[in-house]
């Protein structure tokens, strides 16, 4: 209602020990919970009364009041990683979030098996194929590595030390040295290395919205700011054309 219908549901399925333990979630548990209350969300958005008594939610003639203004509900996104999880996106949501993580190579295959699974539950491809993406521009690639290195490098060791590589296809890893970890991974250097790369996961995958990451904790805000304003001015309308 706030934004006036301009709202998309993005979920994910986790990963971590440490917040199912938060929740008191058995990890064992969590794809069957995930499904079961994203059947019940949809539910009570599109339906009058929702009764429902499955394995881990209980609701007698519950009902929401302020439904939502999209029909029959919000869009819904996943975010997903390995196979698995492409699949599920594909058979539940109305669209896939590809993750920043993988390489291409990878979101190929991937891809593949999203538009096979598509076909079988007699569902067409989405309109809209987002994918989220770190990003770092400066005048040249040389600044760029050396001014985003030592954040973008602590973020993923940090991921790798709370297991997220067990989320990824088994092929790829974070425990790397920081320019293998770059290759293929992150679109980072001056405003024609961007467009290029950007390009590459246009013409491969068919994305048609980037999500762009393009803070890390610590970084300055100059920085920031400098990156959004050569997005603006240099990377956005070569794109376009």
């Amino acid at each position: 209602m706030i934004c006036e219908g301009r709202f998309i549901f993005g979920v994910g399925l986790g990963y971590r020990d440490e917040e199912y333990e938060a929740f008191g979630i058995r990890p064992r548990e969590r794809v069957a919970r995930f499904v079961e209350a994203l059947q019940v969300i949809k539910r009570l958005w599109s339906e009058e009364e929702v009764t429902h008594h499955g394995r881990f939610f209980h609701l007698t003639r519950a009902r929401m009041v302020l439904k939502p203004v999209q029909t029959p509900h919000p869009p819904i996104w996943f975010a997903a990683n390995n196979d698995g999880a492409v699949e599920r996106s594909a058979r539940m949501a109305d669209a896939w979030v590809i993750n920043p993580h993988a390489k291409l190579s990878i979101l190929e295959h991937q891809m593949a098996l999203y538009r096979k699974t598509l076909r079988e539950v007699g569902k067409r491809l989405p309109a809209e194929l987002p994918m989220i993406k770190e990003l770092y521009v400066a005048p040249d690639r040389q600044t760029a590595i050396r001014e985003c290195r030592p954040f973008l490098e602590a973020k993923y060791q940090a991921y790798a030390s709370w297991g997220q590589d067990k989320a990824l296809p088994k092929e790829d890893s974070f425990d790397l040295a920081f320019e293998e970890l770059l290759q293929d991974r992150f679109i980072i250097g001056n405003p024609d290395d961007c467009v290029r790369e950007l390009r590459r996961y246009i013409d491969a995958l068919g994305v048609n919205c980037f999500i762009f990451r393009i803070q890390w904790p610590g970084m300055e805000q100059t920085k920031v700011l400098r990156t959004i304003k050569l997005l603006a001015e240099r990377v956005m309308p070569a794109l376009q054309r």
